[in-house]
């Protein structure tokens, strides 16, 4: 094939699927005050709702997602969502990829939403230290010849083993953690994690002036992270952004309290 050049764009969100399961654990209320149906069924059609706005653009080739909520009806109303959506010539445009076979009362995890169009495939795979299945895994795809992966995370234990840095591989996900310069109360949180990535021969994608990706009390901070094989570091063309207009706590419009961080490459 030729060495076509082409642009793929990349991004990752957290879904706020926890929270969504959270509410379970409400006080003892009558349903006429706290009505937990109507709270799951209203947070699912603002995700199914605003999902489809953005990928109805087809800006996005591959949208790396954490905390997708892994009830059965919902998935399966998301999933439906997703892969109904039509491109130009009325063809399926983008599939849902979630990992099988979770062990355990599993609420949420982690997937990924690519474009027919990239053939991709996932892989399960687990980190040492106990990272489970939910929270991590890999989605493999070709563009020309050229094998492509990312490794998607949702991280809740700092002391994991660091995935292998591969050529032609991102890692991205919600890391649960942020240096000092990466919040606005300069209180660094799991920093040392980010430190370990970095080690292990991780470039952070860095943008252009500082992005916070979620907000609580005031306090802003970036705990989601793009991270790419060194070799990418000498692609001028390479571009990190944020979207919060999927934040709540910073648009109307918002449907996730975590903002989308995007990146484009050659």
């Amino acid at each position: 094939m030729t060495n076509k050049r082409e642009n793929i764009n990349i991004a990752t969100l957290n879904l706020n699927g926890e929270t969504w399961w959270s509410i379970n654990r409400r006080p003892r209320l009558p349903q006429k005050l706290f009505n937990i149906q109507y709270i799951k069924k209203e947070l699912t059609k603002s995700c199914i709702i605003r999902l489809g706005e953005i990928l109805k653009k087809e800006d996005y080739d591959v949208i790396a997602v954490q905390e997708l909520v892994y009830s059965k009806k919902e998935r399966e109303k998301i999933k439906t969502a997703i892969e109904k959506i039509k491109d130009v010539n009325g063809k399926q445009l983008y599939e849902l990829f979630l990992p099988k076979n979770l062990k355990g009362s599993v609420h949420f995890t982690v997937g990924y939403i690519a474009k027919k169009k990239l053939n991709a495939t996932l892989n399960n795979i687990s980190s040492e230290n106990n990272l489970s299945n939910n929270r991590i895994a890999k989605l493999k795809f070709t563009i020309h010849d050229n094998e492509y992966s990312i490794i998607n995370m949702h991280v809740n234990k700092h002391d994991i083993d660091i995935p292998s840095v591969n050529k032609n591989t991102i890692l991205l996900g919600d890391m649960n953690a942020c240096s000092e310069e990466q919040t606005t109360d300069n209180k660094a949180v799991n920093a040392g994690f980010l430190e370990k990535i970095n080690n292990a021969g991780w470039l952070e994608v860095r943008e252009t002036g500082q992005i916070y990706t979620w907000k609580s009390n005031g306090v802003e901070k970036k705990l989601d992270h793009i991270y790419v094989y060194r070799d990418f570091a000498s692609h001028k063309s390479i571009e990190n952004k944020v979207d919060s207009t999927v934040n709540f706590y910073y648009d109307k419009r918002g449907f996730t309290d975590h903002s989308m961080l995007t990146i484009t490459l050659e």
